[in-house]
């Protein structure tokens, strides 16, 4: 059979009226007169006419189009008709003399018409996707290169939630003061003076627990409404409140309280003031988004979720939309972004992608959606454009390689966008001290040089030859990875689990599994069993934080932290019985022989009898010498540890101390530090009564702004 030549495959184009086709042949042969990718970070610089790493900040901060290998993230090429569109779009000049761009090797004779070679130029720069005139580069995106400029407004926030929002003019942000109890309070960003707005937040060891939580700024500037965490006899509840911030003198009203048990998170102001977009929550898997009157608290659902993931929400700024993130479900963790019409109406999705991306807000004029997102292998800002509050065209990346996710809010009159950022001191350290003098054995050390300032929460084995500990190498701060470490070789194993947030770890006696205080989206916050083999979770009780008797038979536990009661659940059998007495709200410490320590008011270390009844002071402190939450009892049970402040080592220091039960004088060690915070107990001691696994260091927020972001309001438009 006589075999057919093959037809090279056309293309047929118009280009000025004339119609036109390129042949997959003829566009190989205008492939070839590409001229060849620059190889390496050597040629790149070369190019340029500087060093490689200034290259390299070029790609990381400007967007420098560098591409990589499939097989080697680091063997990176470059095409240097790309980077010249780069340069002229940046107006960048190179070190020495204009380098000048090969276009390849030009035929020798054309015999085309001039205007088909236009043509057929035009559908090459079409088809290898490259050149200023069909794909130009994104106005926004070309606007934000080079000119985006950060700020750091306030360089150390110690002791805050930034769980607050930036007022309308950049000059105030609002927070959680946990240094004042939990109360909700404002920073002057431009003079750095803080002041309290609540005054009826109660400290953690109180027998009535509130405190502050989420809070927006309104449009005007002059009211805030904001979450408010109380228990009632309903169970605990977040209800809404506002108050005025042009008034001093202003008391806080109660706008929505939903009740039942139910979470209410404020999340955004509607722009007329009127109103606010929240969501409440009746159980890990049921929440509503909802809008509440700021005048009358009238509450509309517009929405239920079965599923959130930690959703945010952001009313558009003509106020008719609310777009918002959540994650599909507890497998799927990435977020997605939705558009949802205020009346209910209409929903869409604006975002559906396997990275996780994340709405951090509108831009001003609300022709941009800002979205933090790892689509890059890095988060980055990113921004979606918009018409009449739908997609169109595709997400761009306006900064690479910084993470927004904590974005408190953009100021309107500028573009601006404030963020906070989590910096970590903490250390996981060992030391070994006699017991007995209080004078080191070996000095303190780091007992993990991975994820430095990410480690916390270590508990010994059973045997004493490993260590568990929780590490935030994800980028949740509670969903923690469980590691599991030798003492003697150093090697680590991770631990599987299905607990979406983990806050403290107790390894029980037989060693093939740990307890953990965290929470599950099932149950809720509770104490949890994790097989060390296969990570299987499983309840053990819901709600509180406990500690193993002495014994290591039983878990003691309470079910809140407003019970003042202790239950005992029994390892091997599953059994649960009250322990008799009141032991007020703190942390508490069982004794070999039944007794059980607990703290009042920081100051007074108490013994409470093993058959009930009142309690005895074992020692009492000054105020400015108070103790921390927890006494830890020593292996063989004559005598308690517990961290005492010592002001004249240092303002956050604090000395451990050991107490003998039996009434003899407590003495100090030599060890003296800034404890970490967090549920887990400060000082673990190991069997053996000489090791010592602690926390070091805190961590503390600095606040940032995003300057000069293209999308914000002109002084024309302003006025």
């Amino acid at each position: 059979m006589q075999m057919r030549a093959k037809r090279p495959h056309r293309f047929p184009f118009t280009f000025f009226g004339l119609r036109f086709t390129l042949s997959l042949r003829a566009r190989c042969c205008v492939d070839r007169l590409r001229p060849p990718p620059l190889q390496g970070w050597k040629e790149i610089a070369a190019h340029l006419g500087r060093d490689a790493r200034t290259a390299q900040r070029w790609e990381e901060y400007a967007g420098l189009p560098v591409r990589r290998h499939h097989s080697s993230a680091s063997s990176v090429y470059a095409y240097p008709s790309e980077i010249e569109s780069w340069r002229a779009s940046r107006g960048t000049k190179s070190g020495g003399e204009a380098a000048s761009t090969p276009v390849g090797e030009q035929p020798r004779r054309v015999l085309i018409p001039a205007l088909a070679a236009a043509g057929v130029i035009a559908v090459v720069l079409l088809v290898v996707g490259f050149g200023p005139v069909l794909n130009p580069p994104s106005p926004i995106a070309q606007a934000a290169q080079g000119d985006i400029r950060t700020e750091l407004v306030w360089p150390q926030a110690k002791g805050i939630s930034p769980q607050g929002s930036v007022s309308p003019d950049g000059k105030f942000v609002t927070y959680v003061d946990w240094g004042d109890e939990g109360n909700l309070a404002i920073r002057n960003l431009e003079t750095g003076e803080n002041r309290r707005l609540t005054h009826t937040a109660n400290a953690v060891t109180s027998s009535v627990m509130s405190f502050a939580m989420d809070s927006r700024i309104s449009p005007d500037g002059k009211q805030v409404v904001y979450g408010w965490f109380r228990p009632s006899p309903a169970g605990e509840i977040s209800e809404l409140r506002w108050l005025a911030l042009d008034d001093v003198q202003s008391e806080p009203r109660t706008i929505w309280n939903p009740g039942d048990g139910r979470f209410a998170n404020v999340q955004d102001w509607f722009p007329d003031g009127d109103r606010v977009a929240a969501v409440v929550n009746s159980s890990p898997t049921d929440h509503q988004i909802v809008t509440v009157s700021v005048r009358d608290g009238d509450v509309r659902q517009i929405r239920s979720i079965d599923w959130s993931g930690n959703s945010r929400l952001r009313v558009s700024p003509d106020g008719r939309h609310i777009a918002y993130s959540r994650s599909a479900s507890r497998e799927q963790p990435a977020k997605d972004i939705f558009m949802l019409a205020v009346d209910g109406s209409s929903e869409s999705t604006v975002i559906e992608h396997a990275a996780n991306d994340e709405l951090v807000g509108w831009s001003p004029k609300g022709d941009y959606l800002i979205i933090n997102s790892d689509r890059s292998g890095k988060p980055g800002l990113w921004v979606q454009p918009l018409e009449n509050a739908k997609p169109v065209g595709q997400l761009q990346l306006i900064v690479p390689n910084v993470d927004v996710s904590a974005g408190m809010g953009i100021v309107a009159q500028d573009g601006s966008l404030y963020y906070s950022v989590r910096v970590s001191q903490r250390r996981l350290k060992l030391a070994e001290i006699d017991l007995q003098t209080g004078k080191f054995l070996t000095k303190p050390k780091n007992a993990v040089e991975r994820f430095v300032g990410l480690n916390g929460g270590g508990t010994f084995s059973p045997d004493g030859e490993e260590f568990a500990y929780l590490s935030s190498r994800k980028k949740e701060s509670y969903d923690r990875t469980i590691v599991v470490r030798s003492l003697a070789t150093g090697e680590e194993r991770e631990v599987p689990h299905d607990l979406r947030r983990t806050f403290s770890l107790i390894w029980p006696p037989g060693g093939d599994s740990l307890i953990v205080q965290g929470y599950d989206d099932r149950w809720g916050p509770g104490l949890f069993s994790v097989g060390l083999a296969n990570g299987q979770t499983d309840l053990i009780a819901k709600g509180g934080w406990g500690v193993l008797s002495e014994d290591g038979a039983r878990l003691l536990y309470r079910l809140s932290s407003k019970d003042r009661s202790i239950s005992s659940y029994r390892l091997a059998d599953g059994s649960v019985e009250k322990v008799p007495g009141d032991f007020g709200t703190s942390r508490f410490s069982p004794l070999a022989d039944g007794r059980i320590a607990t703290i009042r008011d920081r100051t007074e270390i108490l013994l409470h009898p093993a058959a009930g009844g009142e309690a005895k002071v074992l020692w009492r402190t000054d105020e400015d010498q108070q103790f921390g939450r927890w006494v830890v009892p020593t292996p063989d049970g004559k005598a308690l540890v517990i961290l005492r402040r010592d002001p004249d080592a240092g303002a956050d220091m604090w000395r451990l101390w050991v107490v003998p039960v039996d009434g003899a004088p407590p003495y100090p060690t030599e060890l003296v530090h800034e404890p970490s915070g967090g549920g887990s107990r400060p000082i673990e001691i190991h069997p053996d009564g000489k090791g010592i696994l602690y926390g070091e260091g805190s961590y503390f927020f600095q606040m940032w702004a995003m300057r000069d972001l293209p999308f914000g309001l002109s002084e024309q438009t302003k006025r």
